[in-house]
């Protein structure tokens, strides 16, 4: 279904193409992750003031640069050991405040790959998470349910209610530097942070050197997808780039691939993939 050729180990390429989500071998060395921190220190901490929030949001083009600048040069030796031919469109800082109760929204990350190539993001805390200090919980098989393209304007399976989703979610413990990649479209969220401490992690786009960074339009009966520059997530106001018009000159209309799903079929077809994962 997807195209996973830039993960190059096999069984990480494997785990990851079933459930859609699996933790990467190696963590990141000690070093570079006291330099993470220290950019995070440095222009993440002070903008998003201990509160929960993220750096790409934040509307500051100068500053979204400087973090990727700074991060680009500790992470990617790292990455190069699982991925090939990969670039990463973002990278940035994701924090969740302390004593904060609620569970995240369930959502989707935005297509960022043409088909056949995964949409893929690496999630990296600086600090030990697990379900009571803000870590991702994933419902596992979900990127094989609800496969279609994914943008800000595609509607979440079943309303993204969590009431029913609640059961299949699966959260992920990870040490600092420890890390997780996962399809955009598998569905997920981040727990409840129960702690004193402001949870940090930090969140990269992968994709395939191969095609184009591409982002979705969506009108509810039709898909558009469009191409965009490399530095397209770094640019100030980003997220109203999403809707049309765009560059008409790389615009294709696509039917929208995201089948309707009842809630019967999402059981049905989950208890058979997980069964299937299980032999």
């Amino acid at each position: 279904m997807f195209d996973y050729s830039i993960v190059t180990d096999k069984k990480l390429r494997s785990e990851l193409a079933r459930k859609g989500f699996a933790l990467l071998p190696q963590s990141l060395p000690p070093n570079d992750l006291a330099k993470a921190m220290k950019v995070y220190t440095e222009y993440a901490k002070p903008l998003l003031a201990n509160q929960s929030g993220n750096t790409v949001a934040c509307g500051l083009q100068s500053m979204k640069n400087q973090i990727y600048d700074a991060l680009l040069p500790v992470l990617q030796p790292w990455l190069a050991q699982f991925f090939n031919t990969y670039k990463m469109p973002l990278v940035a800082f994701y924090t969740k405040g302390a004593n904060v109760q609620e569970i995240g929204s369930l959502h989707q990350d935005p297509t960022i790959a043409p088909l056949p190539f995964a949409s893929l993001s690496v999630w990296m805390p600086l600090l030990d998470v697990d379900a009571e200090s803000g870590t991702l919980s994933f419902v596992p098989y979900s990127h094989r349910i609800f496969s279609g393209l994914q943008d800000k304007t595609t509607p979440l399976p079943f309303g993204g209610d969590l009431s029913f989703f609640k059961n299949y979610l699966v959260p992920v413990c990870l040490k600092a530097g420890q890390a997780v990649v996962f399809h955009n479209n598998v569905l997920h969220t981040s727990t409840p942070n129960c702690t004193e401490l402001v949870r940090v992690a930090i969140g990269c786009k992968i994709m395939t050197k191969r095609a184009p960074l591409t982002t979705v339009f969506s009108d509810g009966s039709r898909a558009y997808l469009l191409q965009q520059p490399d530095n397209f997530y770094l640019h100030e106001l980003w997220n109203d780039s999403f809707d049309p018009p765009l560059t008409t000159d790389d615009q294709k209309d696509f039917a929208l691939t995201r089948a309707f799903v009842s809630p019967w079929y999402f059981r049905l077809k989950y208890a058979v993939l997980r069964l299937g994962h299980l032999f």
